[in-house]
């Protein structure tokens, strides 16, 4: 428990206070979309949920290629080529 309030208080520092790292460095809001530190906040934890789901697809990627034998662009093509239609 102790550690782990450790670890959180380290990221809250690397992430918010000194401003480096990403999500949350020098190019993290180029827009100025976050106008207040409550929408900073926001996004950065949007930022890292969208993170971990482009994990999570690159793990099924990594399955199928493992499964199949044939990358995700091959297996398209062959999806594609079939002419299978996925809302009939």
């Amino acid at each position: 428990d102790r550690m782990q309030k450790h670890c959180a208080e380290y990221v809250d520092f690397v992430l918010v206070e000194k401003g480096v790292g990403y999500p949350g460095g020098k190019w993290f809001d180029p827009m100025n979309f976050a106008k207040d530190e409550k929408k900073f906040l926001e996004l950065q934890k949007k930022e890292i949920a969208n993170g971990r789901l482009a994990m999570v697809a690159i793990l099924g990627i990594a399955a199928q290629t493992y499964y199949t034998g044939k990358g995700p662009l091959v297996c398209l093509g062959e999806h594609i080529k079939n002419g299978v239609n996925i809302f009939s």
